[in-house]
């Protein structure tokens, strides 16, 4: 049978679906579909890729044309008999396609994206209306939080058989020294450090950030972005310019973040919209106490003041407090720590694996 995953990058087949590529490929033929970049390589040495020129995410309408065309001409050659698509982008254009050729059709909504933060009214209703036309055609639904399945049933009516799981889910954290290569090169082993992990975009809440770190009254403090400037999709690019300021470090990119996890003191998320955060899991899966705002994807995972911190979006003065309040506080911050084992069990990557795969023989 041929299985196919389509996304926007193989950057997230990399960081989030290496797993269930590696389970899916011992009984099908799996064929990788998305843009080319940097990750494409690691791929294709093991398994059928098709890369394409940047058409995901594109707002060109001639190019979202050549992109229809090329997936038909793909699916033509290759017939898919199931077809896995994540991201906006694959999940409102690939499932009606798939349908042409009669396969099993399952999508990952992954989020909303920046869109769900938009106050274009019309934006907001093209994407209302093109949700329940690709949907339609959708055999199988996976949510990743509470909130995006209540909009897609309550306010969309779609109500397609679906199942909600905890994203990709978060490997068991490794067991690294306390003085590792990247704490040693940045000079971070006597610092009170707050870490980011993510694309650093407005909506992530980079601004906010900033504005956090400014007001935090804690000697050698440092704030440290693990992530790229993304000029993709909606999202709004910053000027680098505001990343100047002492004690900020931006790394970059890096593809293993588990020894980041091991100099933070605490991790910060002042993202306004997610679907189920990885990093905010990762943080958790390594022992880094949390503070995040109460928005979607957050609230199905933190139980605020007992296994993490989230608060309302934009309570600048807020955050400040409760990073206060850990760095001050042994007491509260173990508190942090010893409510989240029972968390670490739901979100551990192989449990999430196991019920996608389930979903997947239901499909066949």
């Amino acid at each position: 049978m041929n299985f196919y995953l389509i996304s926007n990058s193989f950057k997230s087949f990399y960081l989030f679906r290496r797993e269930i590529i590696h389970e899916l490929n011992k009984k099908y033929n799996v064929v990788l579909v998305a843009n080319k970049d940097e990750y494409f390589p690691y791929f294709r040495q093991k398994y059928k890729c098709i890369s394409l020129n940047n058409y995901f995410n594109s707002r060109n309408i001639i190019k979202n044309f050549r992109l229809i065309l090329k997936i038909l001409l793909i699916f033509f050659k290759k017939k898919p008999d199931i077809v896995q698509t994540y991201t906006i982008h694959p999940n409102l254009l690939c499932i009606p396609l798939a349908k042409l050729f009669l396969s099993k059709t399952c999508s990952m909504v992954t989020g909303m994206g920046a869109t769900s933060v938009t106050k274009n009214f019309f934006l907001i209703k093209i994407l209302d209306i093109c949700y329940k036309f690709s949907f339609y055609f959708c055999d199988y639904i996976i949510f990743v939080n509470k909130d995006n399945e209540k909009y897609f049933k309550d306010r969309l009516n779609i109500n397609k058989k679906s199942i909600r799981i905890y994203g990709a889910g978060v490997r068991r954290k490794k067991n690294l020294k306390s003085n590792n290569f990247l704490s040693k090169k940045l000079n971070l082993q006597k610092t009170f450090n707050i870490l980011f992990v993510g694309r650093l975009i407005k909506e992530k809440g980079i601004l906010d950030a900033l504005k956090i770190f400014k007001l935090i009254n804690i000697p050698n403090k440092r704030l440290i972005f693990v992530g790229d400037f993304d000029k993709s999709g909606f999202s709004k690019v910053l000027n680098k310019k505001i990343f100047k300021y002492p004690g900020v470090i931006i790394t970059g990119h890096l593809k293993n973040t588990d020894e980041v996890y091991n100099f933070a003191d605490i991790f910060l998320l002042p993202s306004i919209t997610e679907g189920m955060p990885t990093s905010l899991m990762e943080s958790i899966m390594h022992n880094v106490p949390t503070i995040s705002y109460n928005i979607p994807g957050i609230n199905d995972i933190i139980i605020n003041n007992l296994n993490g911190i989230k608060l309302k979006t934009n309570d600048i003065n807020g955050v400040v407090n409760k990073i206060h309040q850990i760095y001050f506080s042994k007491k509260y911050k173990n508190l942090l720590l010893n409510n989240s084992k029972k968390l670490k069990i739901k979100i551990n990557r192989k449990n999430v694996i196991k019920k996608v795969l389930n979903l997947y023989e239901k499909l066949k």
